[in-house]
């Protein structure tokens, strides 16, 4: 029996759509584990989740959309819970690590029947005798983060309550069907031109040329993966009392560095991301207690000036961040139209999320059992790259990405560089925005020391154009000089340069002869340079972007003989 039937949010909408796209890729299957180390009682357990799962009707929810002008949601009045039972105590914790590991990619690629309620599943394997594994799998469409944590603090405390025999009086949850009918009571207008505004003269993503999207690895590098880095608590408390002192927030630091990293990974100065918002707080006034999807993602998009001083740009960021606030329901499908990027191309290839505390900080500190509960996340997006940063206690940050189209190594240069980045913001907030430094130390040290340590041994008393010659019967065939479409090899170049020294002999140059070349930065400036040295003189450099008057002075004063230049700058000097 159904209880009831109505539309989808345009954020459910979306991740109904990825998910039938790239359905053999997990997209958008959530699996938290939790480990539980206690002697559980699994009857109760069940019943627990039993009875959240009747008290909620997005967990009981499955979508339509085949004959159908739009796609359905559809609520059953009861569905049964599924649940698998695993004990796993007669092997080593190695193999119960493998073992975990190979049923959580299983699960994964198993997916969800959407049309199939409940788009949920339980897995609760004993590990020891009194420690256990609960996954639950579940579709991201259901829930967000925030409801996830709500859910399973239910869960628990009706499991506590049925081990000591009692009830635990629950007031009746707030159907997500309201949510749904207050979205479609709005008026995009006003949001219609905000976002016309804010994304006028944009019209591609931004792209990281670190990333390919023809990248091939190994053929078991598939799917996601994620890196995490803890940074130090004197570095959080840096940015927090900055924060604190500009009136900004610990997630406007780390918008910044995620835009320098995007501007100087891509060399663009006008970058987009996606942000997530939690959407919670214009539609009730006790938001953390609602169940269901209400985050939205939107466009997030940052100019960098290089001259600006670092902390009127911040103070930038976090406007923009505000003033998204007002029309952050808005839904993306919407803004993708209303902008100037061509239809079917996406608006940003990254999102970045930041939450004040991770989401399963929640589950914590409800004493007994719960102070020994561990709680992890494992969940795959549509996006290549996702930047996840939690403020408390310590500032962490994640990123999930696409193996596809980035390598472990490069993940772990962009978390070092949001580090440096971060670190370089605490330590120098008077600075110019072009000044924020990405590169560690080892990283500078390469690119400034070590890959210019160019020094090699050579004949000292060997002229530059004869260990040239040398070079030619070694490798005549090689490409000598490459500029644009001109390329020549060894032999050819050296032959021009003989045929002009022969002509500059012919015309007095040699020994202390001053010879002056006047040429753009091309294959006649490799012939002319050499060809002078072949015939014996000395050349005088000249640029031709030099005014008149200081290259007639350069001449004079050099007294230069003779002038080689090119034709359509004879009358330059």
């Amino acid at each position: 029996m159904i209880d009831a039937s109505y539309p989808l949010s345009p954020m459910q909408q979306g991740m109904l759509f990825h998910s039938l796209v790239a359905q053999e890729l997990g997209v958008y299957v959530q699996q938290h584990l939790s480990t539980l180390h206690e002697a559980l009682n699994v009857d109760a357990f069940v019943c627990a989740w039993e009875r959240v799962v009747a008290r909620h009707g997005i967990l009981r929810t499955a979508f339509r959309w085949e004959g159908l002008n739009e796609p359905l949601q559809y609520v059953y009045h009861h569905v049964p819970l599924p649940l698998q039972v695993f004990d796993w105590r007669g092997v080593s914790a190695e193999q119960q690590h493998a073992k975990v590991e190979a049923y959580l990619q299983e699960d994964r690629r198993r997916g969800f029947t959407l049309t199939e309620a409940p788009l949920m599943r339980l897995t609760l394997i004993r590990l020891a005798a009194s420690e256990y594994l609960c996954l639950w799998t579940y579709h991201h469409s259901l829930l967000d983060g925030r409801s996830r944590v709500v859910v399973l603090q239910e869960l628990f405390a009706v499991y506590t309550a049925f081990c000591a025999d009692q009830e635990w009086p629950l007031p009746p949850p707030r159907p997500y069907q309201d949510y749904i009918a207050w979205l479609q009571q709005q008026n995009w207008r006003a949001a219609e031109q905000f976002w016309r505004q804010g994304l006028q003269g944009f019209s591609s993503p931004t792209l990281l040329v670190v990333g390919s999207p023809h990248r091939q690895g190994p053929k078991d590098e598939s799917g996601n993966a994620e890196q995490t880095l803890q940074l130090s608590p004197a570095l959080r408390a840096a940015l927090q009392a900055l924060a604190m002192q500009h009136h900004l927030t610990l997630n406007t630091f780390v918008q910044a560095a995620w835009t320098l990293l995007l501007c100087r990974y891509s060399g663009e100065e006008d970058v987009i991301f996606g942000v997530t918002r939690a959407c919670r707080r214009s539609i009730s006034a006790d938001p953390d207690e609602l169940v269901g999807l209400f985050i939205n993602t939107l466009p997030f998009r940052s100019r960098v000036s290089p001259e600006r001083e670092l902390i009127p740009w911040l103070k930038e960021l976090r406007d923009a961040q505000l003033a998204i606030r007002l029309y952050e329901h808005t839904p993306l499908m919407k803004i993708q139209a209303w902008s100037d990027v061509p239809a079917g191309t996406s608006l940003f290839d990254s999102i970045l999320v930041f939450e004040h505390a991770p989401v399963f900080a929640g589950l914590r500190g409800q004493g007994g059992d719960g102070e020994t509960r561990a709680f992890e996340l494992r969940e795959h997006t549509s996006y290549p790259l996702t930047l996840a940063a939690y403020g408390e206690p310590e500032l962490l940050l994640k990123i999930e990405y696409d193996r596809g189209r980035f390598d472990a190594p490069t993940i772990t240069r962009m978390l070092t560089h949001l580090q440096t980045a971060l670190e370089s913001m605490a330590a120098h907030p008077d600075q110019c925005v072009a000044d924020v430094s990405l590169l560690s130390p080892s990283e500078r040290q390469q690119l400034l020391e070590r890959w210019n340590q160019t020094a090699a041994d050579y004949p000292r008393n060997t002229c530059i154009h004869h260990l040239f010659e040398a070079q030619v019967e070694r490798t005549p065939q090689a490409t000598a000089f490459q500029c644009g479409t001109a390329q020549v090899s060894y032999r050819e170049l050296n032959e021009r340069a003989n045929q002009l020294a022969h002509y500059l002999r012919a015309h007095g140059v040699g020994p202390d002869v001053l010879m002056g070349i006047c040429v753009e930065r091309s294959l006649e400036m490799a012939v002319g340079l050499l060809g002078i040295l072949k015939a014996g003189g000395a050349y005088v450099p000249l640029d031709p972007n030099y005014p008149q008057e200081r290259l007639g002075f350069m001449l004079n004063d050099a007294q230069v003989s003779m002038l080689l230049t090119q034709q359509h700058l004879g009358g330059s000097p």
